[in-house]
């Protein structure tokens, strides 16, 4: 499994978005799974914002 940023998500997202990258290419990009990057663009079109990560201390 790979992690992924914050700053990997908006990069997803932003790029996805304006339709620079497809999701398969976003998804080559940071190892993750195609289905992956459509929850995190579906999640965007939802809420208006990219996912955040929770800080675990």
């Amino acid at each position: 499994m790979v992690k992924l940023t914050n700053a990997k998500i908006k990069w997803i997202v932003k790029h996805v978005e304006n339709r620079d990258i497809t999701t398969r290419q976003a998804a080559n990009t940071y190892n993750v799974s195609i289905r992956r990057v459509q929850q995190l663009v579906k999640e965007y079109r939802d809420k208006g914002k990219e996912k955040e990560l929770q800080n675990s201390s």
